[in-house]
C-alpha cells in the first residue's frame, strides 16, 4: 500500500496544472524570511488569486493553499499527508500540486468520512485517483509505531482542534515526518490549538516556526498577512503555523527514544554513537538501554525478560563516536524463541545542553528515533 509511487503526470486528463513554485528554501535563511520572500513574489499573488474560486470544499484560506503548494513542490514531495479530510478539497487540491511536482503520493485519513470521501474521490481524474489513497482512521490509529508508513515530506494537521488531540497530532505527524520535512497545523487562530504549537516547539529543540495569520482584506478584497515565528495569542480571523523538522538530530533533556524490533541476537555487543557537541565545555549524555523478549502471543505463555542497563557518558567538545559498554544484557538460551527488541533511551543530563546526533548504530545496524524494523 506504501509502494512506489505510479508514474503519472500533471498533463494527465481532466487535471488542472497550477504554476510550479519553488526556490524560496535558501540555506541560511530562517523559514519566515523564506515565506516573506515568497509572499511578496508576482507567482504568490498570482497563485493566490487563481485559488480564490478552486477547488471548491477546501476549508483552508487560498494562502494556506499555496504555502502548501510550494512546500510540496520544494520538498518534490515523494509522501504527502491530510490529517482530516472533510469533502477532499483540499485533498483535491494536494494531490493536483503532489502530482505536478513528481511522482508522489497523498495521503488523507478521516475516521468519519468512509461514506463521504471514498465517493468523491471516484469523480477525479483517473491520474490523481491513482496516487491518492483515504483511509478511515483517526491519527492516533493511522500514526501507529509498527505501520511501516513512508516518511513524510509535508503533512497538514486539520483534525481535532481540542489541545490534547493537536499535541498528538504534532508529535505523531513530526515521528512519521523526513529530516528536512514540513509540518502545517491549520486553525492557529484556536487558542487550543496555538497552544499545542507552542508546547510542541518547546519541548522539540532544533525546529522552526513560522506562523502566517490573516488580518484582514485590502481594497481589492485581498487578504492582509502578517508573518512572524512568535505564537502568542493575537486577535486575527483566521491563522496557520508552519514547522520544519531539522535536518539533524538535535538531543537535549528531554528523552529521544530509540526502537530495534525483530532483533536478531540474544546479547547485545556494542552501541554507538555519533555525536556532536558545538560548545566550549563538556557535555554529560546519559540513557538507559533494555533488550527484552516477549512471547508473541501473550495468552499462550506469560514468559518475559527485561535486561536493562543505565549509562552516561561525556561527551567533549567537537565530534565523538560514543561506544556503550554493556555488561547485562545477555538473555538466557530459553529466550530464542520469543520476540526479542532492543530499546535505548538518550538525553543530556542538563537542562539546557543541546547535543547533535549524526548516527546511532546497535550492532552494526543503523537506527533512527523511534521504531526500526531491520528485516523489512
Amino acid at each position: 500500500m506504501f509502494g512506489k509511487p505510479p508514474k503519472v503526470y500533471a498533463g494527465a486528463e481532466g487535471v488542472r496544472v497550477l504554476v510550479p513554485i519553488r526556490g524560496y528554501l535558501t540555506p541560511g535563511e530562517s523559514l519566515v524570511e523564506s515565506l516573506r520572500r515568497l509572499s511578496a513574489t508576482d507567482v504568490f499573488r498570482d497563485l493566490a488569486r487563481e485559488l480564490e474560486v478552486w477547488p471548491p470544499n477546501s476549508c483552508i484560506s487560498n494562502i494556506e493553499r499555496v504555502v502548501l503548494h510550494w512546500l510540496i513542490y520544494e520538498t518534490r514531495a515523494k509522501a504527502v499527508l491530510e490529517i482530516g479530510s472533510f469533502f477532499a478539497g483540499t485533498t483535491l487540491f494536494l494531490s493536483t500540486s503532489t502530482l505536478g511536482a513528481g511522482s508522489g503520493r497523498v495521503h488523507t485519513i478521516d475516521p468519519y468520512g468512509q461514506y463521504r470521501v471514498p465517493y468523491i474521490l471516484r469523480t477525479w481524474p483517473a491520474a490523481l485517483q491513482a496516487m491518492t489513497t483515504y483511509w478511515p482512521k483517526f491519527a492516533c490509529e493511522f500514526l501507529v509505531p509498527n505501520a511501516h508508513l513512508p516518511e513524510f515530506d509535508v503533512i497538514l494537521i486539520d483534525g481535532d482542534h481540542g489541545y490534547p488531540s493537536v499535541l498528538h497530532d504534532l508529535f505523531a505527524s513530526y515521528a512519521n515526518a523526513r529530516h528536512g520535512g514540513f509540518l502545517v497545523v491549520d486553525n492557529a487562530e484556536q487558542h487550543q490549538v496555538l497552544d499545542g504549537c507552542r508546547d510542541f516547539a518547546m519541548l522539540n529543540p532544533g525546529v522552526e516556526i513560522a506562523r502566517l495569520a490573516i488580518t484582514g482584506t485590502d481594497s481589492q478584497g485581498r487578504y492582509v498577512f502578517e508573518i512572524d515565528d512568535a505564537l502568542n495569542r493575537i486577535d486575527t480571523s483566521t491563522a496557520f503555523v508552519v514547522i520544519r523538522k531539522p535536518r539533524q538530530i538535535f538531543l537535549n533533556h528531554n528523552v529521544l527514544g530509540f526502537q530495534l524490533n525483530d532483533f536478531a541476537g540474544m546479547v547485545v555487543r556494542k552501541v554507538q554513537v555519533s555525536v556532536r557537541n558545538e560548545t566550549a565545555r563538556s557535555i554529560v549524555m546519559g540513557g538507559k538501554l533494555h533488550l527484552r523478549a516477549l512471547d508473541r502471543d501473550a495468552n499462550l505463555s506469560p514468559k518475559a525478560y527485561d535486561l536493562g542497563q543505565d549509562f552516561s557518558v561525556i561527551v567533549p567538545p567537537g565530534r565523538t563516536v560514543a561506544q556503550l559498554t554493556t555488561t547485562r544484557l545477555n538473555l538466557p538460551s530459553d529466550a530464542g524463541a520469543l520476540r526479542r527488541f532492543v530499546e535505548m533511551d538518550l538525553f543530556t543530563s542538563a537542562p539546557g545542553d543541546r547535543l547533535l546526533i549524526d548516527r546511532v548504530r546497535i550492532d552494526g545496524l543503523d537506527v533512527k528515533p523511534g521504531r526500526n524494523f531491520p528485516s523489512v
